[in-house]
């Protein structure tokens, strides 16, 4: 009876269409990722014992340019690891992305036949409504409770059980893919359920206001429906039922567009553009007009073409670009320059092959993409299964545009969805060459146990990162408290060789660094910083703390390195400038001192900030009226000299300096003359 409903392409939609949409875990502070990547890895691992006793396949898909393509890159992706700062955060990567491969093959194997497809297709819908139910509930929850976005940003996770409008967007791309064929392939109660899946999944898409996922729709459609058109399937589907879709399709998009107000994002988005397009120079500079998510992605962008540009071959080294992407500076706002923001992505999942890789590795991945898409483009012309190459077609263009602007094979969930649409394309094909000799089927049983071996070490590497990202979440609750025996404990929990930095690219013996410095330990927190920086060379409030302890080493000239690389980053970082001008101060060089705590006028600064720029200040001036005794003249020296030591006086002539655009040494002439 077991056997009879638990067969393994049962068992592999429980998996990826009922398991994945609700495996999450909320006690993580990434909820979406750990989880999921344990679920796939165990599925495969059983799936592929399963089908090693199994009688052999026809293995000959193991030569197309897809497989070959995608092994390069999981090849090239694997060497670059030999550079990696973390190696074993950057191979848990790496697991994320192989898993795919079984996945695409698994498919391929199961779902030959049209019976097999049909309990996808089913599965398929019931995760599509589940997913959609649970989005309009946070939706309505948000129209009812507009309180909610000002407090906590809530609209941005009005995601599903995906996290990230952005990220539920993408798997709505290719969900939409399921429903349609759904449509056009079942009577009855399927059918319904299908139409009213494509009406959620549509609104969804222009609800959720992604860019990226409308454009990619709409050029997959573009795309999508001429291969259809001149490969004349529509002859085998009623011209009523698609003229009836799509005239529906854009109503509904239509009304959404204009009554959420989507419309008049877009329309801002590309003002923003056109705005950069015609002031290039503007990206290059610190304005508040910079305080947009456009202006991020273009900083983004170019320090990783800095990156590619100085490793175009072998990339900077796999799970590297999150350490390494600050060095070519990071500025333009000041919310940016205060070290507040970290960003784990450069929103181009082609940018982020290419740097960490190299460019023949993300050629690979693009090679991956193109030939499936082109190979279903050219097989909608044949007889056979025109709908389901169609929408793997619309799949793969999905995703390769929304690669363009996100990172949908990071989030895993799109990517694993993406492997299944590539395995039915191989599904397709081998059952179009049925009747032909089977070949490599020794290579199909190695490719089967390395692929069972390697789940496994998914299974253990995931099993880790999801215990590290247990402590991590503690270790933030500690944080707000203070409680810093407590952050020591968890940081020392959390970090291992899998997860050595958190989901900010913050190294966990930063966090225990931190708190053994406020707990007086001095020594402790200097090698716990020190190991901290072999793990991000160019986190910037890890430098400034790092150079803090240097100083209080008595390593003075070695935190003034320190302080120089962190605002090297961020030329106006708070916490450095005003390190670095007290470093200069305490050695003896009152111009260099001046220099730094001179660029933080204008700059809004924290109560802690203010404290110290208050103390530091008049001593600088003090001591820069003494070094610069000579420059006065005469008649005003001798009380310019007097008056150094007045806290109050010389404060205000620096700040009346600033507002008349003087410099101090004139402004502090002028008054005493006055």
């Amino acid at each position: 009876m077991l056997k009879k409903y638990l067969t393994p392409e049962i068992f592999f939609c429980l998996a990826m269409f009922v398991g994945m949409p609700i495996c999450v875990s909320y006690r993580l502070l990434d909820p979406f990722i750990s989880p999921r990547v344990i679920l796939v890895a165990a599925s495969v691992a059983v799936l592929t014992i399963v089908m090693i006793f199994r009688k052999s396949e026809n293995a000959s898909l193991l030569k197309s340019i897809p497989v070959i393509s995608l092994g390069a890159f999981l090849l090239l992706y694997a060497l670059s690891i030999t550079k990696s700062l973390n190696p074993g955060d950057a191979w848990y990567e790496w697991l994320k992305t192989f898993l795919g491969l079984p996945v695409m093959l698994l498919t391929a194997v199961l779902f030959r036949e049209q019976a097999n497809r049909i309990i996808m297709l089913k599965f398929s819908q019931v995760t599509a409504l589940l997913l959609s139910c649970i989005y309009f509930f946070q939706w309505f929850k948000l129209a009812f409770n507009p309180s909610l976005d000002k407090v906590f940003d809530y609209s941005l996770h009005v995601a599903s059980t995906l996290g990230n409008k952005n990220f539920y967007a993408e798997l709505v791309c290719l969900l939409l893919v399921f429903s349609v064929i759904s449509f056009f392939t079942f009577k009855k109660f399927f059918k319904y359920l299908s139409l009213v899946n494509i009406l959620l999944l549509v609104i969804s898409i222009f609800t959720v206001r992604s860019m990226a996922a409308v454009v990619a729709v709409l050029m997959a459609a573009l795309i999508a429906g001429t291969a259809i058109y001149y490969g004349r399937l529509v002859k085998k589907i009623s011209a009523l039922k698609i003229v009836a879709m799509i005239a529906a399709t854009i109503l509904i998009g239509g009304i959404i567009l204009f009554q959420t107000g989507a419309m008049k994002n877009f329309s801002a988005r590309i003002e923003v553009v056109n705005k950069y397009l015609s002031n290039p120079s503007l990206a290059d500079s610190t304005a508040r007009s910079n305080n947009n998510s456009t202006f991020e992605r273009i900083l983004l962008w170019r320090n990783t073409l800095g990156l590619i540009q100085e490793y175009p071959l072998s990339g900077c080294g796999a799970g590297n670009w999150k350490l390494l992407y600050p060095k070519y500076g990071i500025s333009g706002t000041r919310y940016i320059e205060t070290g507040a923001t970290h960003y784990e992505h450069p929103h181009n999942d082609y940018l982020l092959m290419a740097s960490e890789a190299g460019l023949p590795a993300a050629v690979a991945f693009i090679l991956f993409l193109t030939s499936i898409a082109w190979v279903s483009f050219r097989k909608i012309r044949s007889q056979n299964d025109q709908l389901w190459y169609a929408g793997i077609l619309f799949a793969v263009i999905c995703f390769a545009v929304t690669s363009m602007f996100s990172f949908p094979r990071v989030r895993f969930y799109a990517w694993i969805q993406l492997s299944v649409f590539a395995g039915m394309y191989f599904a397709l094909t081998e059952n179009e060459n049925a009747f032909q000799k089977k070949s490599l089927q020794s290579v199909w049983k190695i490719i089967l146990i390395a692929s069972g071996i390697i789940s496994v070490w998914a299974i253990v590497a995931g099993t880790i990162r999801y215990q590290g990202e247990l402590h991590s979440k503690l270790l933030q609750v500690a944080k707000k408290q203070k409680n810093f025996a407590r952050i020591v404990r968890e940081s020392e929990r959390a970090s291992s060789w899998y997860f050595p930095v958190d989901e900010t690219a913050t190294p966990f013996t930063w966090y225990k660094g931190m708190a053994l410095f406020y707990s007086g330990q001095v020594a402790a927190a200097k090698a716990a910083y020190e190991d901290a920086f072999e793990k991000n060379p160019y986190h910037i409030q890890l430098l400034n703390d790092l150079a803090t302890t240097l100083e209080q080493s008595d390593e003075r000239e070695r935190a003034i390195q320190i302080y120089q690389r962190a605002l090297s980053i961020t030329p106006y970082f708070p916490h450095s400038l005003l390190n670095i001008s007290a470093c200069y101060f305490n050695v003896g060089k009152r111009d260099s001192a001046y220099v730094y705590i001179d660029k933080l006028y204008g700059i809004r600064l924290t109560y802690q900030e203010k404290k110290s720029y208050t103390t530091y200040l008049p001593a600088i001036l003090r001591e820069k009226i003494y070094a610069d005794s000579t420059s006065y003249p005469e008649d005003v020296r001798q009380q310019a000299m007097l008056l150094a030591t007045d806290t109050a006086f010389v404060s205000k002539i620096y700040r009346n300096s600033k507002l008349r655009g003087l410099d101090f040494t004139q402004a502090l002439t002028d008054s005493l003359r006055n």
